[in-house]
């Protein structure tokens, strides 16, 4: 709609032209069609902002385990979208997904796999989709382009667990995206963790001890903080949460990084765009050589990485 610039005086009465001119300029500022002014930060008096259209970021994490009777694997978000599977041998049947499979008390949801067959090796691949966190990641020595994650058995080399994903798993929970109005520095866009400021005991512990409405109540009154999201925030929970392997046993089977910077990385970023890529497949089939000594790149406290080449 073409803006009119339509001008009135006090208790002027309208023609109809005038009218048509009046709606027109309506429309055309809401629109924000050429001609029409523009609507500043500082001249909207409420701290909402309405948004039509958001596009949030999603991707996916791949994993694989190869087990004889009962296995799972960790999925590396809180937020799945969706869920794909596919065995080596119809004996391999996919159980579920839940919090506690297979007695794994963990924060994130697991897939469990049985093995009909009660014996053998077998090898399930899984993906999920998951609403993205906040890539990319800084460990200390450059932007992360993929998490490799592998579980090695000590004895025979072979890998058990894979686990590939953008990003790693102390920062599974997507940043809420908010717009926020500020007088002096207009619309601030970005990504932002919007909690509550409450100190003191946990949720867990307020019900154990019968003070969960106190707790409730406490929060409900608490202020609403918004946290930016940046490098360092972003890696608060890195050695918590160093890898996504839960429920194995330090004596039989090692779990390492892959280095984020070998000569492979870049081509398996690309690799990853392919209609049939599996990067753990690629690691269960031995096409690559894992360097039996650590590297010095920093990362999570006490997760060995180790460097890695085509064979």
């Amino acid at each position: 709609m073409t803006w009119t610039g339509q001008t009135f005086v006090i208790n002027q009465e309208l023609t109809s032209a005038q009218m048509n001119n009046l709606q027109a300029d309506i429309t055309a500022l809401a629109n924000g069609d050429a001609g029409a002014p523009e609507i500043v930060a500082a001249g909207i008096s409420a701290g909402v902002i309405g948004v039509t259209e958001l596009n949030i970021a999603s991707t996916e994490n791949s994993l694989s385990i190869l087990f004889s009777q009962t296995g799972y694997v960790t999925i590396n978000s809180q937020y799945l979208l969706g869920f794909h599977i596919r065995a080596t041998s119809t004996d391999i049947r996919f159980v579920g997904l839940g919090r506690d499979a297979l007695g794994a008390s963990d924060v994130l949801p697991h897939a469990a796999f049985v093995n009909d067959a009660g014996s053998g090796s077998q090898t399930a691949f899984a993906t999920n989709y998951y609403l993205q966190g906040s890539p990319p990641y800084d460990m200390g020595d450059g932007e992360v382009p993929l998490f490799i994650y592998a579980q090695i058995d000590n004895n025979t080399g072979q890998i058990l667990r894979a686990s590939v994903s953008e990003d790693p798993p102390w920062n599974t929970r997507a940043a809420d995206v908010k717009i926020i109005l500020d007088s002096e520095k207009d619309l601030l866009r970005g990504s932002f963790q919007e909690r509550k400021n409450i100190a003191g005991v946990s949720l867990k512990h307020s019900i154990e001890t019968g003070n969960a409405r106190r707790y409730i109540q406490d929060f409900a009154k608490a202020e609403t903080i918004f946290i930016p999201v940046n490098p360092a925030s972003k890696n608060d929970a890195m050695d918590e949460n160093p890898h996504p392997f839960k429920g194995h046993d330090q004596a039989e089977s090692s779990i390492i990084l892959l280095d984020p910077f070998a000569a492979p990385m870049l081509d398996l970023v690309e690799f990853r765009k392919h209609d049939e890529a599996s990067i753990c497949e690629l690691l269960h089939s031995g096409v690559f050589k894992i360097d039996n000594v650590k590297t010095d790149r920093k990362g999570p406290r006490g997760l060995p990485i180790h460097s890695f080449n085509w064979k």
